[in-house]
């Protein structure tokens, strides 16, 4: 939410617009996280540092989910004084969130007495509760890799009958879909199980810090706490482990820059005893480490090392060559130790008296103690699990790609997790009644032009007192009058897609972007729109013209470079087609045939009297295109 200049304050939620060309945006998320009215009188603030980008609509789980976990040990189990939960909302694709304060003097006093009993408990026996931690959450990694998605097979396995099993193959579509939402759960109940006691300890230690020492920036107070060996390194040190291993078998003549992973496995595969052996060890490297996300674990299209193997192979060749000039990759950790020993004792000497020495030793002591828990739990949360989580779910997209539900594996992004069970529930309706879906997510357009159809039908009749039936005739007699010329929008707008995956909006793509500087703003609108004339002129209707132009210039350029509104160049750019259609007698129907039942001496007269109408349109959507489209 940005500030408002006039008023000086920042923007009510209720003040928020759609992004233009986003308008519906808010079917994507669950109704529980838009603003309300009430919302206005609160403070929000855009959760950037988890949640960068727009969430997809599956993804909204990765910030639903965690809130739940996060604000049942703040406010349930561990009572915390001070503060209850965090609630979130949605706007434009964005998370915004605001906490939930307790401010009554009485009840901070109450919930303290709950929160010194049970924290106490975890700070006390910490160490084992970490040792712990670490075996849950390892169990609950095995348990989710562990997750079959059924194939839904023509027929069920034998062993279902005999060993009488008496559950059929769909029974664990459901089953099984539901088993990874709840483990995704439990996964972020146990990420706060500890974390937010551990940053607590860290934020007594650095208000201490901050009150005795005012002047010391904060990456000092952090260097004192932090720890030197953290899991979050041991991804790294596994690749200078293979860059080390392939000069010692005698492969790293395939590490170059710009290396592809797949062509350096194959060379490897084709080395003999040498090769295998690296690949052996890039193997024992895979599980765990390389389940590291490119990101931070909140949005599926980060994938990790091991679903995106070019990550870490690009780094690799770095790590050669700095081996072959005989620089050392090891991490200095001993003089890190030193420098962290040497900052604390000059610190802990400027304090004025021995209470507060104390004190200081006996804060900075509980940091040490929960640090490696607040330093290495994100590998196991954020990264480990949650890389096999998407790569789960992406296992019931291609399920659902299997069964004629959806086009790609990774659609099923695009659904709410809700909307992804009523989806297996269609085919496992289908496949145990020998049917087929019967909602086609790529469908739903037609599925809305149709319910549209029958809704303009009742209220056509209500409005005019007639009948369905007469609605049925005048259908007839104007499809009679028409006659062919009624589904030639439709075989035009084919003939459009089989010329855009013939590849001619590759080849216009390649000659604008060769022969005409689209560098330039107007330059790319005019080319587009003049395009969307000329191809109609050819091809004889704008639907034609639209997928060539709108593939080779108008998404890539116009949005993709300069950043567009779609809507507004689909609208426009239609129009501009119609111009084509109006200087052309490819578009027979409306040139040619009129001239014909006016017997006119000239066929192409009606032509040459809308040129200078289409020519005038034109330039005017080539302005009017360039204004609206980047409003």
């Amino acid at each position: 939410m940005g500030a408002d200049p006039k008023t000086r304050s920042f923007t009510l939620p209720s003040q928020i617009a759609d992004v233009p060309g986003t308008e519906g945006w808010q079917s994507m998320y669950p109704y529980y996280t838009r603003f309300q009215p009430q919302d206005d009188q609160r403070f929000w603030f855009y959760n950037a540092m988890h949640f960068p980008e727009p969430m997809p609509a599956f993804d909204a789980l990765t910030a639903e989910v965690p809130y739940e976990g996060l604000g049942a040990f703040t406010t349930r189990i561990f009572a915390f004084p001070t503060t209850m939960g965090i609630e979130h909302r949605i706007v434009n694709g964005r998370i915004y969130i605001t906490a939930n304060p307790v401010t009554d003097p009485a009840e901070i006093q109450r919930r303290l007495a709950i929160f010194q009993e049970r924290a106490g408990y975890y700070y006390e026996n910490w160490d084992q509760l970490f040792r712990e931690w670490k075996v849950r959450l390892e169990n609950l990694i095995h348990e989710l890799e562990a997750i079959k998605v059924p194939k839904l097979p023509e027929f069920d396995e034998a062993e279902v009958v005999m060993k009488a099993k008496g559950l059929g193959q769909n029974h664990y579509v459901r089953e099984n879909f539901h088993r990874v939402i709840e483990l995704f759960s439990k996964m972020w109940h146990h990420h706060f199980e500890m974390l937010m006691l551990g940053y607590g300890a860290y934020m007594v230690f650095f208000d201490f810090c901050k009150k005795a020492f005012p002047e010391t920036p904060d990456q000092t107070v952090a260097r004192m706490v932090a720890g030197i060996e953290v899991l979050m390194f041991r991804p790294d040190d596994e690749l200078k482990r293979l860059a080390k291993l392939a000069i010692e078998f005698g492969v790293d003549d395939l590490f170059a820059a710009d290396c592809h992973a797949k062509k350096v496995m194959d060379d490897l595969g084709a080395r003999g005893e040498a090769g295998r052996r690296w690949l052996a060890e890039l193997d024992k490297s895979r599980e765990p480490w390389f389940n590291m996300s490119t990101g931070d674990g909140f949005y599926h299209h980060h994938l990790s090392w091991n679903d995106d193997l070019s990550v870490p192979f690009a780094a690799l060749p770095r790590y050669v060559e700095q081996l072959r000039r005989g620089e050392s990759l090891e991490r200095p950790t001993e003089r890190l130790k030193k420098e962290r020993g040497r900052i604390i004792a000059e610190y802990r000497e400027l304090l004025p008296s021995e209470d507060e020495r104390q004190a200081f030793d006996q804060m900075l002591g509980l940091s040490h103690l929960v640090f490696p828990f607040v330093e290495n739990h994100k590998f196991y949360c954020e990264h480990w699990f949650t890389s096999l989580f998407f790569k789960k779910v992406r296992e019931f997209g291609a399920l659902l790609v299997a069964q004629g539900v959806l086009a790609e594996a990774g659609d099923v992004f695009h659904l709410q997790y809700v909307e992804i069970e009523s989806a297996l529930a269609d085919v496992s309706l289908a496949w145990a009644g020998g049917g087929k879906p019967l909602l086609d997510p790529k469908n739903v357009t037609l599925i809305g032009f149709g319910i549209g159809c029958i809704v303009a039908l009742g209220v056509a009749c209500v409005m005019t007192r007639d009948t369905v039936g007469q609605s049925v005739k005048e259908t007839r007699r104007l499809v009679d009058a028409l006659s062919w010329a009624a589904v030639l929008p439709q075989m035009l707008g084919m003939l459009g897609l089989v010329f855009s995956d013939a590849g001619v909006g590759k080849a216009v793509a390649h000659v604008t972007t060769a022969y005409v500087n689209l560098d330039y703003r107007f330059v790319a609108v005019a080319v587009y729109c003049i395009g969307m004339a000329l191809f109609t002129m050819v091809m004889g209707n704008g639907f034609a013209a639209f997928p060539v132009m709108t593939g080779g210039v108008g998404v890539p350029i116009l949005v993709g470079v300069f950043h567009g509104n779609p809507a507004t160049m689909v609208a426009i750019g239609m129009f501009s087609g119609y111009c084509g259609t109006l200087m052309t007698p490819m578009a027979a129907n409306f040139n040619m045939v009129p001239a014909a039942l006016l017997e006119l001496p000239d066929k192409n007269a009606v032509i040459k009297v809308q040129i200078p109408t289409a020519l005038s349109l034109l330039v005017v959507n080539i302005f009017l295109l360039n204004w609206l489209m980047f409003m």
